[in-house]
């Protein structure tokens, strides 16, 4: 069946807000994973990461999610969380990557806030270096428009390091790409003074 303009208006504008906001999310769900060779979905458990896993579920099902689930563990988390993360990838068939602060503090990445102190900001360190590590070249984080200040520093210096990293890399690559031009040439100009000097010979 054929849907003309006004037909696809008409189905549009009887969505909720809700529902057109949910095909959106599901839409850049898509085009990311159409984009990217690595994408990564963040999910700690909470509201926002759950709504965000939901949406990916729904823009591949019948299929299985086709990029990995990461979880920064703080070493802080209730048994619950942990229990739910695992109920949810086992129901799913999801790939799960854990992240782990308490192996970045070992590791002498960040420094440990002790027993009572919060973990949550020592969390974009170890983010960053799973994201480098396993090579994720796009990473779904979810956030609400009414997020509480502090979270949203945070939030926006993880964002502002993946930029930083992306850009290095693009840097990279163009300079390794610059490198094997230049090899190539030289190559090419050691092939053709070896031809002159075979066809003078």
């Amino acid at each position: 069946m054929t849907m003309f303009a006004d037909d696809v208006h008409e189905v549009l504008s009887s969505r909720s807000h809700l529902d057109r906001l949910e095909a959106e999310a599901i839409t850049i769900i898509r085009e990311v994973v159409a984009g990217c060779e690595s994408p990564v979905l963040l999910f700690s458990g909470g509201k926002d990461s759950a709504v965000l896993l939901w949406l990916a579920l729904k823009a591949f099902r019948p299929a299985r999610v086709p990029f990995p689930v990461m979880h920064v563990d703080t070493g802080h988390n209730f048994p619950e969380v942990i229990e739910y993360r695992d109920a949810l990838v086992l129901e799913h068939g999801l790939d799960l990557v854990v992240a782990s602060v308490q192996k970045s503090i070992d590791d002498g990445r960040i420094a440990d806030p002790g027993p009572t102190g919060s973990r949550n900001r020592q969390q974009a360190v170890t983010l960053l270096d799973a994201i480098k590590e396993h090579k994720f070249d796009a990473a779904f984080g979810g956030a609400r428009r009414d997020e509480e200040k502090a979270r949203r520093l945070i939030l926006q210096s993880i964002i502002d390091n993946l930029v930083l990293l992306k850009k290095r890399e693009h840097i990279r690559r163009k300079l390794s790409l610059g490198q094997a031009n230049r090899r190539g040439g030289k190559e090419r100009d050691r092939r053709s003074g070896w031809s002159r000097l075979v066809s003078i010979g």
